[in-house]
């Protein structure tokens, strides 16, 4: 014997699938965008850019992935650089305040010299 569902289930029904779907979709929203701002930091780019390449708002720019890997192409380098260059400045500085560090000068001996103290 088939029964036959009555509009407030099937309603029912509907609106729990609708739901579980929703909530699907914003669990791999906020992934991605937990990878964009990683991706940003690992190309040292600031997190709205990369949210912002990644996610665009005209329709025909969503659904074309080859804009994404072309962007990605054209941009690694110059970020590689960019992070590269970072790196070797913190490393630099990291360096720099060690030395002075191990030098024990006086503020007044500092001042001598033109070093301003961080």
């Amino acid at each position: 014997m088939i029964t036959k569902k009555t509009k407030t289930e099937e309603e029912e029904m509907l609106l729990a699938s609708m739901e579980i779907e929703f909530d699907l979709v914003l669990g791999v929203y906020k992934d991605l965008l937990k990878q964009c701002r990683a991706l940003a930091i690992s190309m040292g780019y600031q997190a709205d850019h990369v949210i912002g390449k990644i996610m665009p708002k005209t329709r025909t720019d969503r659904e074309d992935t080859r804009r994404l890997l072309d962007w990605f192409h054209a941009e690694k380098s110059a970020a590689l650089k960019h992070t590269l260059k970072l790196a070797a400045e913190r490393e630099r500085e990291c360096s720099r305040n060690k030395l002075l560090e191990s030098l024990g000068l006086t503020p007044e001996q500092m001042e001598l010299l033109g070093i301003q103290e961080d």
